[in-house]
């Protein structure tokens, strides 16, 4: 179970990565001015803060297993 939500982790930072690349690329040739530009930004917010979430609780999950362990 621990190393699925650590995969999980990871496959937000993908998202997150390629869609800084594909907002980089979308800003650098068309400007802020298109839809796709717009998305993919916000995509990037919201992949960045789910892996932040999911890093927080799986560090709690982890303390808790490490207390009921104790």
């Amino acid at each position: 179970m621990k190393i699925i939500r650590r995969i999980v982790e990871i496959m937000w930072l993908t998202v997150a990565a390629v869609s800084l690349v594909e907002l980089y690329l979308a800003v650098s040739q068309q400007g802020f001015n298109n839809q796709k530009t717009w998305i993919f930004s916000l995509l990037s917010v919201v992949s960045i803060s789910m892996y932040f979430l999911r890093k927080r609780q799986r560090h709690s999950w982890e303390k808790r297993q490490n207390e009921a362990k104790n």
